[in-house]
């Protein structure tokens, strides 16, 4: 039997209609499927061999992502109409209008969908030229639709030199006629992007005419302004994509793909609730080789499949957690598992532990806790877990023996890799080691993966005998990273815990002065003058924390303004250069362990500088008559971790900006008494 053309497709029903024509869901008659006929408003015949011509390259996109162009129909009543896949769904416009913004996980997915198709789409040298949720449909999978069209349907309208795309999501390039590329896309993409999170365009207009020419005219506004829970690193992405300049986006698809595809990894290691970590907080500057050595050792534990030990320290402000974002995200990007544990000073035993296991059940990285601790091994040592996983108390089992017996899953592993697994009630070390061997198993059941434990001067005496008994039984590829601050005394974490091998160690130092301006700039969105640079710095010691506060507290002030060529400039109001309140609260907090004399003669050292000759301090105090007086204040500052020693009878505070607090406090008189007297000493 052979059909027509225009007989095989039958029209059922109207679906939508736009600038460039009518969709109609109709039956194809000859296969007997449903199909979308798209009728374009064209219907010269001289372009028949440009539309057959475009059609087939269409025809080639092949993607899950992507509808897929079954056939190209000329008619003489009816035109050029396109024959493509229905997908049953709904478009994300549509979706916009009926539910508003997106949170930042469904966002997510859904670009990348989009890119995944323009992607596959650019890489067969086809532009879509028209990127808006009226062309995305979510169904089963995200599906783009219309590759193509608006640039081949304006061709076909009105030849070439013809603006084609729709107003709010044309980048400017594209408004003025110049030549568009799979860049194009992305700064449509940017625009969806937007939108999805905040509900709106970035664009002040009133009418199609203002929205038209607003890409030209404006600077989009800042994703925070609609959605200030959105990830700092989200905004900065989709900031990259609206550049006006095609050179200053992202290069390519593939680019954007991963940069998009590692933001959602990330998310996957903030369990819900806790915000752990925030990789976006800040931009991650010189640490380049620390990152380096993370995934060394990260690598080496994967290779040798031996669990191992990193203690990341430095002083409070430092970077830990900011390092320790990059690395993790790093290991999520390459489909590894990436867990957090928060340690807590007045927490139960085992904190970081209930939050490490609450994140494998819930993320199903394991089976469920019901099915995989049916011995109550888990939830007897660590009863805030039923908590953490919204268990009901009248369900944790109290002991084995009340159990039931089960077959299958992980409980069936357990039974059989755990002696005693069904045992009555046991002797509490016998509990206990029952607990280590059900929590190593399932550690070793995620394959390699790294573990990190925050605030880890907190690390409680169970978690750190926990982290030994699989440092030392186990065979696991399993790196634990811990981050301590060294103004805390001795704790669980301190070298002597641990075997030769077993722990290394990984110091933060300060950013040097360039990383310090390159982190302001990412800081205050835009490039800082030497003048600022240096103001900041002094300020800041190169401690990234201070860095931040400091800039954002200028700012704030109205200290620091942004020339017309972005600059940030330092202009005060005043010749002070006060730091941020809340910098202050937190370095006199720390002063106040010490006793009113003491105190003092660390006023009189901090006027040498941040870093001091214990001989030198010794001759501002008196002289020889001064040392006991010297050697008690030092003890007692080394003992508070407020200084550190810097080598050859050298000290320093820790953190620098203490000598600042300190200096501050003396009368002007006085400082300018004292500093007379350094130079004197200096001399001599």
């Amino acid at each position: 039997m052979t059909v027509s053309q225009t007989d095989r497709y039958v029209p059922q029903k109207k679906l939508g209609s736009g600038a460039m024509g009518e969709v109609w869901l109709a039956t194809d008659t000859l296969l007997g499927r449903p199909v979308a006929i798209k009728y374009l408003r064209v219907q010269n015949r001289q372009y028949r061999d440009l539309f057959v011509n475009e059609a087939r390259q269409l025809a080639r996109l092949n993607h899950p992502n992507i509808t897929a162009i079954y056939d190209a129909v000329f008619d003489e009543q009816a035109g050029y109409s396109l024959v493509m896949e229905y997908v049953p769904g709904r478009s994300l416009d549509d979706v916009l209008a009926e539910q508003g913004p997106l949170d930042v996980d469904a966002a997510l997915e859904l670009a990348l969908g989009i890119l995944r198709a323009l992607q596959f789409a650019h890489q067969h040298g086809v532009v879509h030229r028209d990127i808006k949720p009226a062309n995305v449909i979510i169904a089963d999978q995200v599906k783009v639709t219309d590759f193509g069209l608006a640039d081949l349907t304006s061709r076909l309208l009105h030849g070439t030199g013809y603006m084609a795309g729709t107003p709010g999501y044309m980048p400017p390039e594209q408004i003025r006629g110049e030549r568009t590329d799979a860049r194009s896309d992305l700064y449509a993409l940017g625009i969806t992007l937007f939108e999805m999170l905040a509900g709106t365009l970035p664009f002040d207009y009133e009418d199609q005419d203002d929205l038209i020419v607003a890409p030209i005219r404006q600077t989009p506004h800042a994703l925070r302004k609609f959605a200030p829970d959105a990830p700092l690193v989200l905004e900065h992405t989709i900031a990259k994509l609206l550049a006006p300049d095609p050179d200053d986006r992202y290069p390519s698809a593939d680019v954007l793909l991963n940069v998009l595809s590692a933001i959602q990894a990330r998310r996957t290691f903030s369990q819900p609730g806790l915000q752990l970590l925030d990789p976006s907080a800040t931009p991650f500057v010189d640490r380049a080789s620390e990152l380096s050595q993370l995934a060394a050792w990260w690598t080496q534990t994967r290779e040798t499949g031996a669990p191992h030990l990193v203690m990341v320290h430095g002083e409070a402000g430092i970077g830990k957690d900011r390092l320790a974002a990059e690395f993790l995200g790093q290991v999520a990007d390459e489909g590894y598992a990436a867990l957090v544990g928060r340690c807590d000073e007045f927490g139960e035993p085992y904190t970081p532990f209930a939050h490490i296991l609450a994140t494998i059940f819930q993320s199903r990285a394991a089976l469920s806790l019901t099915e995989a601790d049916r011995s109550g091994h888990l939830l007897s040592q660590i009863p805030s877990l039923a908590h953490a996983l919204d268990l009901h108390r009248s369900a944790v089992p109290q002991t084995a023996s009340q159990q039931p017996a089960a077959s299958g899953g992980m409980w069936a592993a357990l039974t059989e890799r755990v002696p005693g697994a069904v045992a009555g009630p046991a002797a509490p070390e016998q509990a206990q080691w029952r607990f280590y061997d059900t929590v190593l198993f399932i550690v070793a059941e995620l394959g390699p993966a790294v573990f990190f434990f925050q605030d880890a001067q907190h690390l409680d005496q169970a978690s750190t005998a926990l982290i030994r008994f699989m440092l030392r039984r186990g065979r696991i590829p399993a790196l634990f990273v811990a981050a301590r601050r060294d103004d805390e005394g001795p704790t669980p974490t301190s070298a002597g815990t641990w075997l030769p091998g077993e722990m290394s160690e990984l110091t933060l130092q300060p950013l040097s002065a360039p990383a310090s301006r390159e982190l302001l700039a990412g800081v205050l969105g835009g490039p800082a003058s030497d003048e600022l640079t240096q103001v900041v710095y002094r300020r800041s010691h190169g401690n990234p924390r201070y860095i931040e506060e400091v800039a954002r507290h200028l700012r704030d002030t109205g200290a620091v303004r942004q020339g017309d060529a972005g600059e940030w400039r330092y202009q005060p109001d005043q010749d002070s250069e006060p730091l941020p309140p809340a910098l202050l609260t937190r370095l006199h907090r720390r002063l106040d362990a010490l006793a009113p004399d003491a105190r003092q003669a660390l006023e009189i050292a901090a006027v040498i500088g941040p870093e001091f000759h214990f001989d030198t301090w010794v001759a501002l105090l008196g002289g020889e008559s001064a040392l006991a007086r010297a050697l008690d204040v030092l003890d007692a500052a080394l003992a508070h971790h407020l200084l550190r020693e810097a080598g050859g009878d050298r000290y320093a505070f820790y953190p620098a900006a203490l000598a600042d607090v300190l200096v501050a406090a003396l009368a002007v008189p006085r400082r300018r008494y004292l500093e007379g007297r350094v130079a004197e000493i200096d001399k001599t």
